[in-house]
């Protein structure tokens, strides 16, 4: 009787699992960086259109990146299924994910209190857009848009 047992099935499974081995230690080595960092999701209402806008945007304080998109959706989804279509504020919801290990609820709630804002801003002539926070002096000029259901996460109002 023959045996079937050829050593090159065993030398092709070795190095089938060491390819598998050196891709993990690539993807955790490369990707290590995004993976373990500490973020903090926060969402904000939009009563206009956000065309442009889309998941994985980058989100923006002054200009400097701290987190991206992670949901665009409408508030008649996501917060008023159970609420007659026509009485529907039909906001779009935006969710992001701030990158940071000091941002947490306290400290959005002060930014609030201190007139930060959140606005769809266009990245040149692309029509790329992203979200941009800032600190707006005439803040008092665009109230909150009013909801009636518990945010999932904290947010933040949004200007036109």
């Amino acid at each position: 009787m023959s045996n079937n047992s050829n050593p090159n099935y065993f030398r092709l499974g070795l190095f089938v699992l060491a390819a598998i081995g050196v891709l993990v230690a690539v993807v955790l080595i490369f990707g290590s960086g995004q993976l373990f960092k500490k973020s903090f999701v926060i969402e904000t209402y939009i009563k206009q259109s956000v065309t442009g806008l889309d998941t994985g945007a980058s989100v923006r304080f002054r200009g400097v990146k701290i987190g991206q998109v992670t949901l665009i959706g409408l508030s008649g989804d996501i917060y008023e299924k159970d609420i007659p279509f026509q009485d529907r504020e039909q906001y779009v919801v935006v969710r992001m994910q701030i990158l940071g290990e000091t941002v947490n609820e306290d400290l959005i709630q002060e930014f609030v209190k201190n007139n930060l804002r959140a606005q769809v801003k266009s990245q040149g002539i692309t029509g790329v857009n992203y979200i941009e926070f800032n600190f707006t002096p005439n803040a008092n000029a665009y109230p909150p848009l009013p909801y009636d259901w518990k945010p999932a996460y904290p947010t933040i109002p949004s200007l036109p």
